[in-house]
């Protein structure tokens, strides 16, 4: 059931993503006419982040990378637009294991956050920046800053209600478990392990498609 739902997904995946690129096609198009609409020039900025998360979670690194520059480098982008990206250059850095600028990007994101409009930015961002920064000091072996950024990572999420945990958080769970095993504390990392494991796969009864690049950190939690 899960194969043939992962492979319902990605269908969905290359949809959504040939949609975006002849809205993209389009848009280049018009601004090489100079027939571009102000309001289009809002949507591209919004579809090109988007286009770099499929192309992230389809593990087309390198493109996605190219969408994220480009927003960075609209010299009229909103500050929200570059929040967006440079998350979505950090994940870059991320996958590449390049933790300096994991971290430099991660927190030139953060230092917009507070001045830009909440409602238009990626779903959970603040979290998963601090999620990033804590990656970046588990891929430097600073396990002690790791802890402490999946601590803030918390404290933001319970901040604002304590929304429906979602796959972002396996990593910081995977973390918390390993340091109960290291504590001898085998039934608690039991437990925190795979507490988002079915989360995950029945959310809203389908998998969100900009997050299957996540099934790593899930399987790597579960093997804890």
């Amino acid at each position: 059931m899960i194969k043939g739902r992962l492979h319902h997904e990605l269908g969905q995946v290359t949809l959504a993503l040939a949609s975006f690129q002849q809205f993209d096609e389009a848009c280049i198009a018009a601004e090489r006419k100079g027939l571009l609409k102000p309001e289009n020039v809002i949507s591209w900025r919004y579809t090109s982040v988007h286009m770099g998360s499929m192309y992230l979670a389809m593990g087309q690194s390198e493109a996605a990378k190219r969408c994220f520059l480009r927003v960075l480098e609209w010299p009229r982008a909103w500050q929200t637009d570059r929040v967006n990206a440079l998350h979505g250059v950090a994940r870059y850095h991320k996958e590449r294991k390049d933790w300096v600028k994991t971290i430099r990007c991660s927190e030139k994101a953060l230092h917009f956050f507070p001045h830009v409009k909440k409602g238009i930015l990626i779903d959970e961002i603040e979290e998963r920046l601090l999620l990033l920064l804590a990656d970046a000091a588990e891929g430097q072996g600073d396990l002690r800053r790791a802890r402490e950024f999946d601590m803030e990572t918390m404290k933001v999420w319970y901040g604002q209600g304590g929304k429906e945990l979602n796959a972002e958080f396996l990593d910081c769970y995977c973390r918390q478990a390993l340091r109960q095993l290291a504590a001898r504390l085998p039934h608690e990392a039991a437990m925190s392990a795979p507490r988002l494991y079915l989360s995950f796969f029945q959310e809203s009864g389908i998998i969100n498609f900009v997050r299957l690049d996540r099934l790593r950190s899930l399987i790597a939690a579960l093997k804890v």
